[in-house]
């Protein structure tokens, strides 16, 4: 349920909205294929771009798991000195990885109307809060 709540609507937003031509301009120039040479082409998916998003996966998860096993250690606020206990830093590292998430989204978009940005920004952001409020 958390996944959807906090990555789906980005995700929904992106598929339907984020245009980077607009629909008319894809009926008026059906007969010449112009749009559609660089998928025929094969200009966006290089071996560059493909190490791009692996070498951005590693770091993404690299900084994950930073920020999860920083968390494994003494919690400040305890006095005494006890560590803290899996659910949380589980809701930590789950956190993370849906902020994760919702930049790559926001990286992505070819238009930025305002609107899908508030989307985001609520998805990446409302989380915490509304993990504090049920623990």
């Amino acid at each position: 349920m958390f996944n959807v709540a906090f990555t789906g609507a980005p995700v929904v937003w992106y598929a339907i909205m984020d245009r980077e031509f607009e629909k008319g301009k894809f009926m008026k120039d059906l007969v010449d294929a112009s749009l559609y040479k660089i998928g025929i082409k094969n200009t966006q998916f290089t071996v560059t771009v493909f190490w791009y998003w692996i070498l951005k996966g590693v770091m993404e998860a690299y900084l994950i798991i930073v920020l999860f096993t920083s968390t494994q250690g003494l919690d400040p606020s305890n006095i005494n000195g006890r560590m803290i206990d899996h659910w949380v830093a589980g809701m930590f590292c789950f956190g993370t990885v849906e902020f994760c998430a919702n930049w790559t989204l926001l990286m992505m978009h070819s238009n930025y109307t305002g609107f899908g940005e508030i989307i985001i920004f609520v998805s990446a952001f409302s989380y915490f809060p509304l993990v504090a409020l049920i623990a």
